[in-house]
């Protein structure tokens, strides 16, 4: 086991990189390795160290594997900054178009998908026939693109040359369109890096034709501006796993981790478990502003979980204690979602996450198969998008079993909770939820399939404006009509929950909220924020603060 330094600026790749004396300049198996690095093997054990503060243009590739016990580290030493990772490069000697504000420069390859100025991403605008046609168009802030004749225009934010400025543009080609690549590797862990500014996606994992990979992690890393790839429309991720290659049950990846990263600025979904996989952790993340640019049709989601072939679904995706907020649907008003769970996502769970301001919904379970367990989140403010696709805060459709507990939604337009036109082929256990001051409807079912195995009780349902805010099959009730048509929720109750400050997003209770000691004992442990639960648990994500146990209430009741 060794440990090797990595320096951009100050490293040497002739000397042996075991010291901070003696750093690389660059990893082994970074593109641009040389002399002793470039000729070094990393083995089980191994860290590799970047220097904070330090900025490489280079894909990292990690090139071998750890062992169980042992993975091969990627972190950083020193002081300052994260080492940054960009997928982009600099660009100079820009040349004035006309007497205008406009400014042009060659650049190679059809792929650039974002540019930046001084760090600050800039607007595209579509090419338009010709320049003349297109510079027309243009604003401060602003950017174009001549694929025809590799010329990129850009109207920098103070009308000035470009050259004034540090311009990066995003324009790699082949498989260097990532930050971090990783193919066929397995017991690695990525700590503590910037990945910025990716012609497409900022860190891929995948494998190849009938390879096991297993054992990665990703974590405390910063991942900003995932770009897409133009000849193709296809949007990029800020972390990825896929699984193309084997979409059987054979070779599935298993036992990932992405924990703690910030995500934002993504053109497609913040992070991605796609295909064959297994045991996978997404955990205290921070995901925002997926989907921002809309350069496709289907909007993108914060976190989602979704098959390639129905034969080998994604299994055992725990979605926990991460924040994701706006995101954005697509130009045909759909998607936009904060989490997802789709397409035979099998026994996962999403628990203890907020979601707020998604302009879809907050969170969705779409024809999930075998029991998904959705318990205390937090959805609020989401669904803004267009009319035609509003779906609220909670959203099931097509599902084997649901467990559905705890949860708060409030204020989202659409419903607090919908199930929707496909039939769910099991149960659905709907307990101790709270739907509350949501757009239309507090509770809304298409037909008699999507709710045919519901059993709801236990939940705090509150519609200030009164009316008919459930719908049961289709048709809408009162509360009270709701109750003798659809049988369910008799021990619900219909009011206030009293949230202790609801408009700045504070949802815990008050002492006198009728939702104390009103849920049903679903065998969950801790609340929202890991307090335990005592018997019987309050309805929504927080437990009261000083009630007492059964216990400690016998032991005050004798004094």
């Amino acid at each position: 086991m060794a440990t090797y330094f990595i320096d951009k600026s100050g490293g040497d790749d002739t000397k042996d990189g075991l010291t901070e004396a003696n750093a690389w300049e660059f990893s082994p198996s970074m593109p641009s390795a040389s002399g002793v690095s470039d000729g070094t093997t990393l083995a089980a054990g191994d860290f590799v160290l970047f220097k904070r503060g330090e900025t490489w243009r280079e894909q990292l590739l990690p090139g071998s594997s750890g062992s169980a016990g042992n993975p091969i580290t990627y972190s950083v030493y020193g002081t300052g900054n994260q080492p940054i990772f960009k997928n982009s490069d600099v660009v100079t000697t820009w040349v004035q178009y006309l007497a205008t504000n406009v400014y042009s420069v060659t650049v190679t390859g059809d792929e650039t998908s974002q540019v930046f100025e001084d760090e600050a991403r800039l607007t595209e605008v579509t090419w338009d026939t010709n320049i003349a046609t297109t510079a027309a168009a243009m604003s401060a802030g602003t950017w174009s693109i001549d694929i025809a004749n590799d010329l990129l225009y850009v109207w920098a934010t103070d009308g000035t040359d470009p050259d004034t400025h540090t311009m990066e543009v995003c324009k790699r080609t082949g498989s260097d369109i990532y930050c971090i690549l990783l193919i066929d590797q397995s017991y690695i862990v990525v700590d503590n890096l910037a990945l910025l500014q990716a012609t497409k996606g900022n860190l891929r994992i995948n494998t190849t034709v009938g390879v096991n990979i297993s054992n990665i992690t990703v974590k405390n890393c910063t991942i900003i501006y995932a770009g897409f790839i133009r000849s193709t429309s296809s949007p990029g991720q800020g972390l990825v796993v896929r699984n193309d290659a084997n979409v059987n049950e054979d070779f599935p990846i298993t036992d990932i981790v992405f924990d703690n990263n910030t995500i934002s600025r993504i053109q497609g979904h913040g992070i991605q478990v796609r295909g064959n996989m297994e045991d996978v952790t997404i955990s205290n993340n921070t995901v925002s502003f997926c989907g921002e640019w809309q350069k496709d049709t289907t909007g993108h989601h914060g976190i989602t979980a979704i098959r390639i072939t129905a034969a080998a679904p994604p299994k055992r995706i725990t979605i926990e204690k991460n924040t994701v907020f706006n995101c954005f649907i697509g130009t045909n008003d759909n998607e936009g979602t904060g989490i997802q769970l789709d397409d035979n996502t099998e026994d996962s769970t999403i628990r203890y996450n907020l979601c707020h301001d998604n302009e879809g919904t907050g969170i969705i379970a779409n024809s999930t198969n075998g029991t998904c367990e959705i318990y205390y989140n937090i959805c609020y403010g989401n669904g803004g998008g267009d009319a035609s696709n509003i779906l609220g805060g909670l959203w099931f459709g097509g599902n084997e079993n649901l467990n559905i507990y705890n949860n708060v939604c409030h204020n989202n337009a659409g419903s607090g909770v919908n199930f929707g036109s496909v039939a769910s082929a099991g149960t659905i256990n709907l307990k101790n939820n709270i739907f509350s001051e949501n757009d239309t409807k507090e509770m809304s079912s298409v037909n008699a399939g999507s709710v045919s195995g519901l059993d709801s009780n236990n939940n705090c349902v509150y519609h200030p404006a009164g009316g008919t805010f459930m719908n049961w099959q289709g048709t809408d009730y009162n509360w009270a009509d709701y109750l003798t048509n659809s049988s369910q929720d008799s021990s619900s109750i219909n009011s206030n929950p009293l949230f202790v400050d609801a408009a700045n997003n504070d949802f815990n209770l008050e002492s006198s909220s009728p939702c104390r000691n009103r849920g049903a004992d679903v065998g969950l442990q801790s609340d929202f924020d890991g307090r335990q639960v005592h018997q019987p648990p309050d309805i929504g994500t927080y437990e009261i603060t000083g009630k007492l146990t059964p216990l400690r209430k016998l032991i005050y009741l004798r004094k």
